[in-house]
Formats: C-alpha cells, structure tokens, sequence
C-alpha cells in the first residue's frame, strides 16, 4: 500500500499520523501552480501535493521529452505503483523490474480530471503528446514503465474511480487473469477551468471547507492525491507468506438509473451496492463497525447517504445495538474532495482503521443536518475531537467503503481485520527517487484564461454586468474572472500583456494488503 497525499505524506503511516492529528491541512495552491496571472476573487483554498515538478525519469527508463508531456496524474500514478510493488516485496530495485515470476500483475488506474488532456488541446502536440495526455496512458503508462503484463485499463466513473478501480482488480483476481493486481487512483488540478463548471452545478464550498454531515454543510473543497494497493487472492497470499494488511471481502458497483437528473444522488441506488457487496461477503450490516462515507459536504449528497446509512446500517440491521455503533467516519472533511482518487483513499483509511482498531475524527463538525431522521449520538456514531477506540470490540472488525459517482456511479467495498500474523511487523518505508525539475504541463497562460473569461462574459449575463472591482493586486483565489485596470467584461481583456495592475472581481461565483509494507490480498466472493 502506498501513497502521494497533501501535507506532504508519502507513506500510509504519515497519513495515518495526519488522520489522528485531525489537523486542518488546507492552503493555497502553489505558487508555481498557476501562476500569479491568473485573476480570482478571492484567495482558494484545498489540498494540494507540493513540488509535482520533482520527477526521476531515468528511474522509469522516461526522456524527460516524455515526462514533460506527461499529465501529472501520469507522473505520480507511477511512482505510486512503484512503491506499492516495492513494499510488498515484489520490485527488484537493483535492475528496476518486478522481481522473477512477479510480474504478471494487472494495472487499474481511476482518474476522473480532464485537466492533462484539456492542456494538452491547448499547446502545441509534439509525438508525446498522445499519450501523454490521454486518460487511457495512465494505466497504461504505469504498465509500460514497471514493466507489469496482465491487463491494464483506466477507469473514468467520476468520483467513484479508484474504488471501481479497486473492484476491477478483484474480478481480475477471479477470474484468474492475473496472479496479483495494482488499483490506484491519481488526481493533480493543473487547470483552474474546472473550478468554473463545479460552480456552475453549485457543489463547492463558497467558504472552502467541507463539513461533511454538518448542519451548516455548503459543498465541498477541492483536493488532491494518489494511493494504490497491491491485491492478491486470499490464499494466494497466505501461501507465499506475504505481510498482509487486510481483506476485501466484497465488492460490487452499479448506477442510480433515472433518477431526478443525472447528478442526483440516490438512496435506493446506493443502498443496492451496499447490500449486495455485503452479500458476497457473507457479512450481516448489523457486523459492520465502521462506514467510511462519501460525505462530500454538499447538501443533496449528505442528506442521501445518511439516510442510506441509517436504512442500511440501522434500520434494517435489527441486531444493531447502541452498544456497538456504526462509527461513520469522513476523510473529506479534512482532506478535501480528490475526486478520482477519493474512493482509494477512502479505502486506505479503512484498511489503518482495521490495522490500529481505532477511528480518528471527522473535523468541522457541530451539529448533524436536523432534517435527517437518524439514530445520530445511538447506533450511528461519529468520532469527534479524538481517535475512537474500536480495540474492545470483540472478534474481527469489518469495515465498508462508499464511492458515488456525480454521474451515478457508485461503487462499494467491504473489508475484514486481518488477524495479528506472528513474527510479521507491518512498517511502511518512505522511499527515495534522485529527483530533479521537470516542468508539469500546467495552465496555458494568461492569454487562454482571459479568452476563456471572454467567452463567459458572452454567455453570462451576470458577468456582463459585473461591476468593476475595487483596487487590489491578485492573489491565488477562486472564482475565475479577468478584469484589467478595474474592468470586467469583454473589454477588460483587451490587452493581455499590459503591465498594468489586474484586479479582483467581487465574488460572482459564489482484496488484502499484502508485502512487507502492504499489499493486498483477496478472498473469492462467496456466491
């Protein structure tokens, strides 16, 4: 198991220490990021990986003509990978190749950002371009640069991604197409222009922080990131002695349907994967200890999976008892919304909550959502201000994983504790590349920003009556709007290369872990 998060965690004990901490890890984007250029409202705020630029092609066998046409969600999604084969022991660092007889191993990769292709129509293509860019490179290149030969697919279902991802690699392991199998999941914003079409469907936080749950709950907070896992068959795993960290028991995806419209979330939908991954792994919801939401902080979607969670877990759960919860726990609310990449890390944190039978808090909670009927403080629980201990729990813990797609997707995984293996210590090493500068395919510039606010002020008539805005010079901020010497609006972008200052606009938009270190291992569903 392994993993690139905000904070600069680079090893699944670092995000475990960060979890527990319950900090607040949000800033500004990079300096280097987008540049000071681009004009925005307000100052943003999410959870953003530092120094993306640091890349070792040789490591890869990559030119660095590769590497800078390379999408960054590319970029990390193999190093990730790399350290995922390494601390299970099957990556033969001398010679940089999966060791003898191990490289059989299929490679599942969700990425749901558009920015690497969007950047990528914007420049000027050279012969890497192609491949570079495209989504269908990312699992595909991590393939080719580690030199893994089973299949290799990725998955684009939105937010629910690397969890489909994650059930992909197990029906591969089914149906014994490979002997191992990478799931991952990469997100990096190298492009603000998304942050146009969220506002648009209203699903971010005016004020950039989720409170997941939360009455006072207005969106969600944009982040990034990038975990794999290394999964095996159960058996498989138990027999080669390989360290392992945890076992999907069950999985299982399916879509909403018609529904209201295409981004609405739905109960009966989610609820339907919910059972049936629980079916197939052989586990009663009354059993479940512990949930690890979506919870993205908007209002349609939170006030949707509480009430999944409470027909689900409680409601029809008769065995559920006050004295052994459903203790919900919610990662966005402190690392944002990674969008692609939350369903693995998602997952992730349910496996370190099985490893140390303990829960760490939800943040920027006060108050559950009043219009909700749910045993909220009885049978459904959150854990507030510290780690919640799970260790005085008797038998094995189980765990479930949501993911649900904007486009309906959804997505489920059930896991079990794995008992305590003798003489086998679970330590995750951070490892090191010979790293150096390498530019990131990044935004376009000035002039495509201020042809994109053009293009807006054509369309929106908010805009084009937007005032002028006061004095002030720019700073990394939100909502995307040029405006130069004061004036918003076609004409204010007349001169994209004037020195003179721009200006703010005033807010318009308001399987099982195996490896000396992790890896994953899987028991074959039950049907």
């Amino acid at each position: 198991m392994s993993c690139r998060y905000p904070n600069d965690i680079a090893t699944p004990q670092e995000y475990w220490n960060t979890l527990s901490a319950a900090k607040d890890i949000r800033t500004g984007p990079p300096n280097e990021r987008w540049g000071t250029s681009i004009p925005l409202s307000q100052p943003l705020r999410g959870t953003f990986l530092h120094d993306i630029e640091q890349y070792d092609p040789e490591y890869f066998g990559l030119a660095e003509d590769e590497v800078k046409d390379m999408d960054a969600q590319q970029r990390i999604a193999i190093e990730v990978c790399c350290d995922a084969l390494r601390s299970a022991s099957y990556w033969d660092d001398e010679n940089r190749r999966p060791k003898e007889g191990k490289d059989n191993i299929a490679t599942y990769v969700g990425v749901a950002n558009p920015d690497g292709a969007t950047l990528g129509y914007q420049t000027e293509p050279t012969k890497n371009t192609l491949v570079g860019v495209l989504t269908f490179g990312a699992s595909n290149r991590a393939a080719y640069c580690l030199g893994l030969k089973g299949g290799s697919m990725t998955l684009d279902t939105g937010c629910s991604s690397s969890l489909y991802a994650v059930h992909m690699a197990c029906n591969s392991l089914l149906m014994g197409d490979c002997d191992a199998a990478l799931a991952c999941g990469s997100t990096v914003i190298t492009n603000p222009n998304m942050y146009t079409m969220l506002y648009r469907v209203g699903v971010l936080s005016p004020n950039y922080m989720i409170r997941a749950f939360d009455a006072a709950a207005d969106g969600y907070v944009r982040g990034e990131g990038c975990g794999a896992v290394l999964l095996k068959r159960l058996a498989d795993a138990e027999r080669d002695g390989d360290v392992i960290l945890g076992v999907i028991r069950g999985s299982a995806i399916g879509h909403n349907g018609k529904t209201r419209n295409i981004v609405a979330p739905s109960v009966e939908g989610q609820g339907r994967v919910i059972n049936e991954a629980m079916e197939r792994a052989g586990v009663t919801a009354a059993q479940v200890d512990y949930v690890e939401a979506h919870a993205t902080g908007t209002k349609a979607g939170d006030r949707k999976e509480l009430l999944t969670i409470q027909e689900v877990y409680v409601d029809k759960a008769k065995e559920r008892t006050a004295e052994r919860p459903v203790v919900v726990g919610a990662v966005k609310s402190m690392f944002g919304h990674a969008e692609g990449a939350a369903g693995i890390m998602g997952l992730q944190k349910a496996i370190l909550v099985l490893l140390n039978r303990s829960a760490p808090p939800n943040i920027n909670f006060t108050r559950i959502r009043p219009e909700v009927a749910i045993d909220y403080g009885s049978k459904v629980v959150f854990p507030l201000g510290e780690n919640m201990n799970l260790g005085d729990r008797e038998g094995l813990l189980w765990a479930g994983v949501n993911s649900f797609g904007a486009g309906g997707t959804n997505a489920h995984v059930v896991i079990q504790e794995y008992p305590r293996q003798s003489g086998k210590e679970v330590k995750f090493e951070k490892y090191s590349y010979n790293k150096r500068f390498v530019p990131v395919v990044s935004h376009a510039g000035e002039y495509f920003i201020c042809e994109h606010i053009r293009s807006m002020c054509e369309t929106d008539p908010v805009l084009a009556r937007a005032p002028a805005a006061p004095n002030g010079h720019l700073t990394n901020g939100h909502a995307p709007a040029a405006a130069e010497k004061g004036r918003v609006g076609k004409e204010g972008t007349k001169n994209t290369k004037s020195d003179g200052e721009v200006y703010f606009l005033p807010a318009a938009f308001g399987c099982m872990l195996v490896g000396s270190l992790a890896t994953v291992a899987w028991k074959v569903f039950r049907g």
